[in-house]
């Protein structure tokens, strides 16, 4: 019986991209490959479970992070133990480890535990980042706002004349939280 190369990726939002997995998988030689789009965060990944539904002894799922395949490490290995009792192995691109000798199934287990510390490590980053934008006073998101009365003297400038660079300048704002103001209130001028 041959055995097959099945590629898997996975990015977690919708405004993530996929491509460069897709890339990776193609130059590995998967023959089929299998992309989602959707959270590790959700307990059932429908094109990763359907891959391993199809899974014959022999089989490679080559992915281009182990970390791709579940949510935590638990899953993953919860997964990677699957493909064992199937006969199937996993092959991580980025670390070039293949489960298919003792070795390989010992780094995978340990490469699973470094992705977890790690998300865990971005995790409590984070949160330390938003503790001290909120012990600030700073929104927890995105760039702050301008303040009305800066809005507003924008405008004003604007409408006397000036350029953008001139209000920019007066206001100490920058030349594209000018452009931003004018765009959001629908102020017309090409003054500069």
């Amino acid at each position: 019986m041959n055995s097959i190369n099945y590629g898997y990726g996975r990015v977690s939002t919708v405004g993530q991209c996929y491509e460069q997995q897709n890339e990776e998988l193609k130059k590995a030689g998967c023959v089929e490959i299998h992309l989602e789009k959707i959270s590790g965060k959700k307990e059932k990944l429908p094109l990763r479970d359907a891959l391993m539904r199809k899974l014959r002894k022999g089989d490679f799922v080559t992915v281009p992070d182990i970390s791709r395949m579940g949510r935590n490490q638990i899953d993953v290995l919860n997964i990677v133990n699957d493909l064992h009792n199937k006969g199937a192995h996993i092959c991580d691109l980025r670390l070039g480890i293949k489960s298919n000798t003792p070795t390989g199934k010992l780094m995978v287990s340990i490469m699973t535990m470094i992705a977890e510390c790690e998300l865990d490590r971005k995790k409590e980053n984070q949160q330390a980042y938003y503790n001290n934008r909120k012990a600030q006073g700073l929104p927890m998101h995105g760039r702050p706002s301008l303040k009305k009365n800066v809005t507003d003297d924008i405008l004003y400038l604007l409408k006397e004349g000036h350029s953008y660079s001139y209000v920019a300048e007066k206001l100490n704002v920058s030349k594209t939280s000018v452009y931003r103001t004018v765009k959001k209130n629908g102020f017309n001028m090409i003054n500069d």
